[in-house]
């Protein structure tokens, strides 16, 4: 599943030190990544966010890890 993953997703570590933006990878209704862009907004910091259907999000967070 690890190498699906990293032929097919995109590598958004290198693209975040490219662009100098962290990007944060969501799915709707997570109060964890709510609480991630609340504090992300707060303190300040720029960042892009790609979202994800639920279940189509596991191949960009496995690509990550």
């Amino acid at each position: 599943m690890l190498k699906v993953a990293k032929f097919t997703q995109k590598n958004y570590r290198k693209l975040a030190a490219l662009e100098n933006v962290p990007i944060l990878l969501t799915i709707p209704y997570s109060h964890f990544v709510e609480f991630s862009r609340f504090s992300l907004q707060l303190g300040g910091v720029k960042f892009r966010e790609v979202g994800y259907a639920p279940g189509q999000h596991v191949l960009p967070v496995l690509n990550l890890r």
